[in-house]
């Protein structure tokens, strides 16, 4: 039984593609409707011009000779030869130049609404399991070929009607035998259809481990991890067990496919069989033509064709519904922090005045485990702001708040004195730069690594961009490269590959450049030596004015130190706040982390 959610699905992605392409592209999708049906009708013309042909000839050929309407009949037939062979090309020609601009355009519109769609959205398990099913089956070329289903089903319409009326004009029987017995294909494929997508859906966080799995197979970082601790061989096993495990539910689904088709095959075959045993006792009979008999034949045989292959392509269609209905979805979707109504454009001048004022918050995916329970903090225009705490206490998801990639569940941040929920989140975003433990790594040339900062009239600017990079201690390694800061970075492209601690350091001077007004650095220098790190925190503190404050997450507390304020976290709370002088004379848990960290360079 066929359920609604699937006819649901089928009939959104309908109504969404043909709305897109109206919208987008309607000249080139008219004209190859039109092209199609005139495919579906011409071979018709063709057979029939044959038929008429060959009725002339037969009599002709027992008095053995050729009239001047047999040339005319012949010349007939080529012209719809040549109408066909025309056709075909035209079709082919708009068909390619229709499907790449598709392909182009629903590629754009899923990179474009995946960079307008916030942090919350995108760590969604339901967002992810819909990226997930889209990304498997190719999200514009599923997209293209449910669209191009339609077109060609246009001529298989057309076929099929004209079929149909050369077969009722002969006996309306056949074309009842016809189609009762091209259901069961129909219905096969659906059903199939409808079972490969259960497997999709119900396995989709199956899935996820396995992509997740077969991506350390594929990365560079990954295989080296693997290789050295001789680990390969596990991932594969994991591999195989997951992938199998998916894999055995799908062929069973296709062994049951397969016994249906069988029979199915067997009902049309036998269909056919019996129609052509009444056109042949016509035959004998003199009640049918030669000429006629191959017409109809032909027609019947294309019945079955346009016919099983328009019904094929519904009950393929319904597959190929899911993922166009998903990207769709995704289309639709609204990012789940949106700006207030009339949200206030924040005009600041230097720093402005930051508090978290009694918040409580935790992820959506876990409500009952909050991270923070009435947490309290003050961060003053122009400061200098540690964060401290152990992994988990959470510095990272006070920052994320800070950006607004959530929003708290109880409690408010107040950027001066107004709600963060009631600003204006660009505004807002133009005046903080963030680096993140996990920053991005560009395969772009160096200087566009960190240009990418500040993405404004001006950002090309490259005495600015070396300054961040000095800044940042990137200036030394990038004037050994060869192309100096029109270096490509990547060997993948030609270029270099930098390490760990250079691609830091860009990232930094990426920051840097910005020059925001509040710059939050989430372990900045994980991958830097301590040398350099020194010299790159000596440089914020003199470079960074008054007007700027700086939020720092580091565990080592030689950075640590040199801030105006720590704020130690612990418990979902600040558990300790002050400077590092305050904090290592009151004796709590900051002085012990200190101690201990202190004791190993000792």
């Amino acid at each position: 039984m066929i359920t609604f959610k699937l006819s649901e699905d089928f009939r959104t992605a309908t109504a969404m593609v043909f709305k897109d392409t109206w919208q987008e592209d309607r000249r080139s999708f008219i004209l190859l409707l039109a092209l199609s049906v005139g495919i579906g009708l011409v071979p018709y013309a063709v057979n029939g011009s044959q038929a008429l042909l060959l009725n002339h000839l037969v009599p002709l050929a027992a008095q053995r000779k050729l009239d001047a309407a047999a040339i005319g009949l012949v010349g007939l037939a080529g012209l719809a030869y040549l109408m066909q062979a025309c056709l075909s090309s035209a079709y082919r020609y708009h068909q390619k130049l229709f499907w790449m601009d598709s392909r182009q355009r629903y590629e754009l519109q899923l990179a474009e609404k995946l960079t307008r769609l916030d942090v919350a959205t995108h760590e969604d398990p339901a967002f992810q399991d819909k990226i997930t099913l889209i990304r498997e089956q190719g999200s514009s070329y599923a997209i293209t070929n449910f669209l191009q289903s339609y077109i060609r089903n246009f001529q298989n319409i057309a076929g099929v009607i004209t079929a149909s009326a050369v077969v009722c004009a002969i006996d309306w029987r056949f074309f009842v035998i016809i189609l009762a017995a091209s259901l069961p294909q129909f219905y096969s494929e659906l059903r199939y259809g409808r079972g490969l997508w259960s497997i999709h859906k119900s396995q989709s966080p199956e899935r996820r481990k396995y992509d997740e799995i077969a991506r350390h197979t594929r990365s560079l970082i990954g295989l080296r991890e693997l290789q050295t601790f001789q680990a390969a061989e596990y991932f594969i096993g994991r591999q195989k067990e997951l992938l199998g495990r998916f894999l055995e539910t799908e062929k069973a689904e296709e062994r049951k496919r397969l016994a249906f088709m069988f029979g199915a095959d067997m009902l049309l075959l036998l269909a056919g069989i019996s129609i052509l045993f009444f056109l042949v006792y016509r035959v004998a009979h003199g009640s049918l033509q030669v000429g006629t008999f191959v017409f109809v034949l032909g027609s019947i045989i294309g019945l079955e064709g346009t016919m099983t292959s328009f019904l094929l392509a519904v009950a393929n269609q319904t597959g190929e519904s899911r993922t166009v209905a998903a990207f769709f979805d995704i289309m639709h979707l609204e990012p789940k922090i949106q700006n207030a109504p009339r949200a206030r454009v924040l005009a600041v001048t230097q720093a402005p005045h930051i508090e978290f004022r009694n918040v409580t918050f935790a992820y959506p995916t876990n409500p009952d485990e909050p991270i923070f329970r009435n947490l309290s903090l003050t961060i003053e225009p122009g400061e200098r702001l540690a964060l401290v705490g152990v992994n988990g206490a959470g510095k990272s998801t006070l920052i994320k708040l800070l950006c607004r990639f959530y929003d708290p569940t109880e409690g408010a941040i107040y950027i001066d004195g107004t709600d963060l929920r009631e600003l204006d989140r660009e505004t807002w975003y133009r005046h903080i730069a963030l680096l993140s433990q996990d920053f991005a790594r560009y395969n772009l040339q160096a200087w566009e690594n960190i240009g990418l900062g500040r993405f404004a009239p001006g950002w090309e600017e490259l005495s600015s961009i070396r300054k961040a990079a000095r800044d940042a201690q990137a200036h030394l390694f990038i004037e050994t490269w060869q192309e100096g800061y029109q270096q490509q970075l990547g060997q993948q492209f030609g270029g270099v590959d930098p390490s760990g601690g250079q691609w830091q350091k860009l990232a930094l001077a990426r920051v840097l450049f910005r020059d925001a007004f509040v710059t939050i650095l989430d372990e900045p220098t994980a991958h830097v030596d301590p040398a350099a790190e020194l010299e790159i925190f000596s440089n914020l503190q003199s470079e960074l004015t008054r007007k700027q404050s700086l939020i720092l997450i580091s565990h080592r507390f030689s950075t640590v130190r040199q801030a105006d304020k720590i704020c130690v976290l612990m418990n979902g709370k600040v558990a300790e706040y002050g400077s590092h002088l305050e904090l290592v004379k009151g004796g709590g848990e900051y002085a012990k982390l200190f101690k201990k960290q202190a004791a190993g360079y000792k």
